[in-house]
């Protein structure tokens, strides 16, 4: 039977061992190797467990970025609207300053057409009556070209008065204006009026009549022009037209928003003409 083994260490004398503790210290040995091994799993797995809750992270902040991008082109594309709304706002506060330049305009004809110490007591009512009508055809008759269209090309100057003259005739003609007409009127240059908007524009043009009625003085709206001639003490030139140096550099179209006369002729509010060069 073997008691002893001899162990032989480079560099160093063999030396003889007994087997009893030579085989103590490969136990420990192989103790200390399966610890070692054990923390080594131990350490794998914590890597493996740190490695997924990375991917898991990594995968919630991708979302969280994705959802961030799809956020910022909503975002960016409720900015780009709400910038052509401004835009379109700012479109129609242009137009609209200039209708009111050109009311303001009327309003200083009137003044010269007839003189407040040549106006006889029975011609105030038709003063503010001519006033009145002129503050109706710039805050509710022009506007009307800017309706929403079912089609075709955006209007120009000219389309836009000759809207404008129909209109017109439509609420000052011969006949009495009636809210089916003014819409077919309107329907026939593709301008969409709801039955309220056409309702008040009737009912307003006739309590004008009305009240040019009450007057008296055989008032009219006066929509004919003998000839092509323009004549400046009796017309002005509707928005877009053609302008010349001389009244002479220039003829008229056609006429857009009658006069309103009383009496002998006597002019309260001129007629507006659409001009082009003679």
């Amino acid at each position: 039977m073997v008691d002893a083994v001899r162990i032989s260490i480079p560099g160093r004398k063999s030396e003889l061992v007994e087997l009893s503790e030579w085989a103590s210290g490969v136990t420990a040995s192989v103790h200390d190797v399966r610890v070692a091994l054990a923390g080594l799993t131990t350490s794998v797995s914590e890597l493996k467990q740190q490695n997924a809750d990375l991917r898991s992270l990594v995968a919630r902040q991708r979302a969280e970025l994705s959802e961030a991008v799809t956020t910022a082109s909503r975002l960016r594309g409720q900015v780009d609207n709400l910038q052509k709304q401004v835009a379109e706002l700012q479109s129609l506060e242009d137009r609209f300053t200039g209708l009111d330049r050109r009311f303001t305009n009327i309003a200083g004809d009137l003044a010269s057409v007839i003189h407040p110490g040549k106006v006889t007591e029975d011609e105030h009512g038709h003063l503010d009556l001519g006033a009145a009508y002129a503050d109706y055809l710039v805050r509710h008759v022009q506007p009307l070209v800017y309706l929403e269209r079912t089609g075709g090309k955006p209007f120009d100057a000219r389309g836009q008065a000759e809207v404008i003259a129909e209109v017109c005739q439509s609420l000052f003609g011969s006949e009495a204006a009636v809210p089916a007409r003014l819409g077919q009127v309107l329907a026939a240059h593709k301008l969409v009026a709801d039955r309220e908007t056409l309702d008040e524009l009737c009912a307003a043009a006739g309590r004008l009549r009305a009240e040019a009625e009450r007057l008296g003085r055989d008032q009219r709206w006066e929509f004919s022009c003998p000839d092509d001639r323009y004549d400046p003490e009796r017309q002005r030139p509707f928005v877009g037209s053609e302008l010349g140096e001389t009244a002479a550099d220039v003829r008229v179209a056609f006429v857009v928003t009658p006069s309103y006369l009383v009496g002998d002729g006597k002019q309260i509010v001129p007629q507006q003409v659409f001009t082009v060069a003679a």
